[in-house]
């Protein structure tokens, strides 16, 4: 059998270098510039330049979004849409503050959605008034997120060497997003990940000693995460494999493992509530790799695929909007009050 293993060809979108200063970002959002530079051989002054440049011509930019960790009750949510509709129902509910993610798929649910709920309450709301109360919408069938293991905030393009290692998730704390001054350095970094320490203070009407401090320790619990984002339209992985599945639960966390290290899986979670336990979401250089990441998963793991679809279009992802042609056009804040 032929082992996926995720190796590309760099295309005239995105250089060696590109991917270099990419990966050295996504370790750490906020890193200097002269740190940036060591880490890839640039100096300072010419990897913040492509930095620049990547982010002018939208193929990628810094996401900052509630964590796991932060009290936040997430969900995985797959939506049938009426014949048609399937534009529309995206755009109403891309709009909707806490629907961190719209994606369209193949298969017999149209949408798949990222929900990160303040509470149980605010999530039921979401799924049966906002999600369940359309006409145009035939079905939703909905899973509690119970852990990360991997997504786009540990995805590495692999450019630095060690770059695709990742690291388990921090455990919970409290109070987390509930933490005024969380949502306070959200609402500022939502904008601009990179925003100076001095603005930060500023709204925290703290030193910018304690500012850098605070904005540590929020990424370090999970309260906040921070994460380097590419723009499909420009990257070497242009298709997307999404696959629900179910493991037995004693091997649960064996499996995560060996999935989380596959080179090109962008999302593995645990989920429960549902007819699934696992979800996994792996970037493709081309579909036909599809067949071959599905058949090592199989036949290396004790695990069996219940469903599985092609990643059509984001719509929306980690709360920022796209058209039709995949370029980024928007962002909704987390913060902004429920519909």
């Amino acid at each position: 059998m032929e082992t996926y293993t995720g190796d590309r060809t760099s295309t005239a979108e995105m250089s060696e270098t590109d991917y270099a200063v990419f990966d050295a970002l996504a370790d750490d959002p906020r890193r200097p510039w002269s740190d940036v530079a060591q880490l890839t051989g640039l100096s300072a002054v010419t990897a913040r330049r492509k930095w620049q440049r990547m982010v002018e011509r939208g193929a990628a930019w810094v996401t900052t979004h509630p964590g796991f960790g932060s009290g936040a009750v997430y969900a995985h949510v797959e939506v049938q849409c009426a014949p048609g509709a399937t534009e529309s129902v995206a755009a109403r509910l891309g709009a909707h503050p806490r629907i961190l993610s719209v994606t369209e798929v193949t298969g017999d649910y149209n949408l798949f959605l990222v929900v990160a709920a303040e509470d149980i309450g605010e999530l039921r709301r979401i799924l049966q008034l906002t999600i369940g109360g359309s006409e145009l919408v035939r079905g939703v069938r909905s899973s509690v997120i119970n852990r990360v293991y991997s997504d786009g905030s540990t995805w590495r393009a692999g450019a630095l060497p060690g770059s695709r290692s990742v690291s388990a998730p921090p455990a919970p704390v409290r109070p987390g997003i509930a933490d005024p001054r969380a949502r306070t350095v959200l609402g500022v970094l939502e904008p601009d990940g990179r925003a100076p320490t001095t603005a930060v203070a500023e709204a925290l009407g703290t030193s910018e000693a304690h500012a850098r401090r605070f904005v540590k320790e929020t990424v370090r619990t999970g309260t906040l995460v921070q994460r380097i984002d590419l723009s499909l339209e420009h990257s070497d992985w242009p298709h997307g494999l999404a696959l629900h599945m179910v493991a037995p639960a004693h091997s649960l966390d064996a499996s995560a493992a060996r999935i989380r290290s596959m080179p090109g899986t962008r999302l593995c979670t645990a989920i429960s509530g549902g007819p699934y336990n696992l979800y996994v979401v792996v970037w493709l250089h081309t579909l036909e790799e599809a067949v071959e990441v599905e058949k090592q998963l199989v036949s290396e793991l004790d695990v069996t695929v219940a469903n599985r679809s092609i990643l059509l279009h984001y719509h929306k992802r980690m709360g920022h909007l796209f058209d039709a042609d995949r370029r980024r056009i928007g962002h909704v804040s987390w913060l902004g009050e429920e519909g």
